[in-house]
């Protein structure tokens, strides 16, 4: 008898057409798992951004930062101001945009904190922190804030 060794062509296209199928299931669920981390990321920045301007309204004499945007006494107090970015050499543009890897984050109210998705499937959607009622909402497409958990925001934009 002869020995055989090696695969025949259909147990190799078999084992091929296996892993496309689980590649294919697998897949999507991966990139939104990696989605929903650069939402946390986004969230934590926003946190950070809410903390550090409340700071900076105290500094000033302010209640709170609403308060110091809508009556501001120098007309520097954007993102550069925050004590969180004093010194840090953190990138801003001259519009008071700082932006990360993922996102590009402005005040776009007194009352509102804006985190802009850059790049990737969902490049322009934002997340908004309202820092009247602590809550987060999302301002783009119903799959990017699907993907991202959080309730679409009406009467928002997030131009910037």
């Amino acid at each position: 008898m002869k020995n055989k060794k090696g695969f025949t062509l259909v147990e190799i296209l078999t084992v091929v057409i296996i892993i496309g199928i689980l590649s294919s299931l697998a897949l999507p669920q991966y990139r939104r798992v990696v989605e929903r981390a650069r939402a946390t990321e986004a969230m934590s920045g926003l946190k950070n951004l809410y903390d550090s301007s409340e700071r900076l309204a105290v500094d000033f004499g302010y209640d709170d930062y609403n308060a110091l945007f809508n009556n501001p006494p120098t007309s520097d107090i954007g993102i550069g101001r925050l004590d969180m970015f004093q010194d840090s050499g953190a990138p801003m543009d001259k519009n008071g945009i700082f932006t990360t890897e993922n996102f590009a984050y402005k005040f776009i109210s007194g009352s509102r904190i804006a985190a802009k998705r850059r790049g990737g499937h969902y490049d322009g959607t934002c997340i908004i922190f309202n820092r009247d009622d602590q809550t987060l909402s999302c301002v783009g497409t119903t799959a990017a804030c699907d993907v991202y958990d959080l309730p679409v925001a009406t009467g928002v934009t997030c131009a910037f």
